[in-house]
């Protein structure tokens, strides 16, 4: 029994309903609505029937942070790091100085590649945030699951109510909206920060030039 279970696929389209084509018709036009995939979907939906709410407060917890996104090669020149050949770029588990940040950030451009890494002191990353945060072009999101979660029911499901358990600054409230309440024992006075250091095609720094867009995450919980 437990061989037959295992061989067995997780959505087994076999399980799905056969949907009629003048139901598909009636609801969308051309050749893509005789696809498997939008029949199937159609199937689902006639089981599943509409998302019914069935509360209206709900409590999440833990993580909760701001993200600054900003220009990576802009960030590195606000450092003055030093521009580096591609031998001298390489992988590094943590980031322990400018210099590591450069060859890193570089290193994945030249790839194409998101990745993410932890920088090692608080001291190193508070100057890597300032520098960032005196981009001209910058942004700064909601981030975090927990605060990501609650953001979302809020704004899906009406007349909602988070309690929102995490550490929240005074960015990261200043963006959650009023029916997200989050503790005063969770409040301080600086945010968790995620820097989220992005190249477009095309971008360069030293000898590595980015063939498509991406992004290298940075951070210090």
């Amino acid at each position: 029994k437990l061989q037959s279970f295992q061989n067995r696929s997780r959505y087994d389209l076999a399980q799905v309903p056969p949907v009629p084509k003048n139901r598909l018709v009636g609801c969308f036009s051309g050749s893509w609505a005789d696809s498997l995939e939008e029949a199937t979907l159609a199937g689902w939906e006639t089981q599943l029937g509409p998302a019914l709410r069935k509360f209206k407060r709900v409590a999440l917890g833990l993580n909760a942070n701001v993200d600054l996104i900003v220009s990576g090669t802009d960030v590195l020149r606000r450092l003055g790091a030093r521009e580096t050949d591609s031998q001298s770029n390489g992988d590094f588990s943590t980031i322990e100085s400018i210099d590591d940040l450069q060859r890193m950030f570089a290193h994945c451009m030249a790839r194409c590649s998101a990745a993410e890494r932890a920088i090692k002191t608080r001291q190193l990353f508070s100057q890597i945030v300032e520098a960032a945060e005196k981009v001209d072009d910058k942004q700064y999101y909601v981030g975090g699951n927990a605060a990501l979660v609650g953001l979302t029911m809020v704004t899906e499901f009406s007349g909602t109510h988070v309690l929102l358990g995490g550490p929240v600054g005074t960015q990261l409230k200043s963006l959650l909206p009023a029916n997200v309440t989050v503790p005063d024992a969770c409040l301080q006075k600086e945010d968790e920060i995620h820097l989220i250091l992005e190249y477009q095609t095309g971008d360069r720094w030293g000898s590595a030039t980015a063939p498509c867009a991406n992004r290298f995450i940075t951070s210090h919980d």
